[in-house]
């Protein structure tokens, strides 16, 4: 079951409670680690952790870093929305393709956090860098974008995908594509595992409410993700 018709089965009065309770309890979480990274400057478990990844990569997980830490950067991420948001007007889905620009000056979020954190990156005396960007560690950018791009395309992929196959397929990539960030930024020691956990809390963080408006738009519109496809079939 996806989570699409699991929502729909809610009754509509429990679905501003049962989100607000969600956000309420994400929102805790978030800010949590946050402060709890304001505090410390490396939390539990980093170290061993991301020596630990590092000391076991998979065949060619390095030639994946490379790749995929390059769609993090801002070239990288404005082709990604710009495709997806090109994509969704063409197929007649104009409301979906500004929620995905949407997402580009929300990925300004993690710089004014990182300064409020202002947690530091890893160091070489502890771990092996890579890569070491000059602004603070907490909460990672790339995870933080992730959540947030991916995380909204796998709810827009009915509206692309012509089949039930595509459809998941193009969902298990998305899901892939984030995890793939997380492990990115630790196996080259530009964070943390914590700052990738953060990045990825924040990011959902704001996908949430985004995914909740632009449901809105959806059923405004008479079209929404999970129950017609772009060729209008049921996905």
């Amino acid at each position: 079951m996806t989570l699409e018709p699991a929502a729909r089965a809610i009754s509509p009065p429990a679905r501003p409670v049962i989100w607000g309770v969600a956000l309420a309890a994400l929102a805790g979480v978030t800010l949590g680690l946050s402060l709890w990274a304001t505090l410390s400057p490396v939390l539990p478990g980093d170290v061993a952790s991301a020596r630990w990844l590092q000391a076991h990569p998979f065949p060619f997980a390095h030639e994946l870093a490379r790749g995929v830490n390059a769609l993090g950067y801002a070239p990288g991420t404005l082709l990604l929305s710009a495709t997806l948001a090109g994509l969704l007007a063409w197929r007649g889905f104009p409301r979906f393709a500004v929620a995905v620009l949407l997402t580009l000056p929300l990925r300004l979020l993690p710089s004014a956090i990182k300064t409020i954190v202002d947690s530091p990156r890893p160091t070489p005396d502890l771990i092996e860098v890579l890569e070491s960007p000059s602004s603070p560690g907490f909460p990672s950018g790339h995870a933080f974008g992730a959540a947030l791009f991916f995380g909204l395309f796998w709810w827009l992929v009915p509206m692309l995908a012509r089949s039930r196959l595509a459809c998941r397929a193009l969902r298990a990539l998305a899901l892939c594509l984030i995890l793939a960030t997380g492990y990115s930024r630790v196996l080259v020691g530009a964070h943390w595992p914590s700052d990738v956990i953060g990045g990825y809390l924040w990011g959902l963080l704001v996908l949430l409410p985004l995914l909740q408006a632009a449901s809105r738009w959806a059923k405004a519109a008479g079209r929404e993700p999970g129950t017609e496809g772009a060729n209008g079939r049921a996905h």
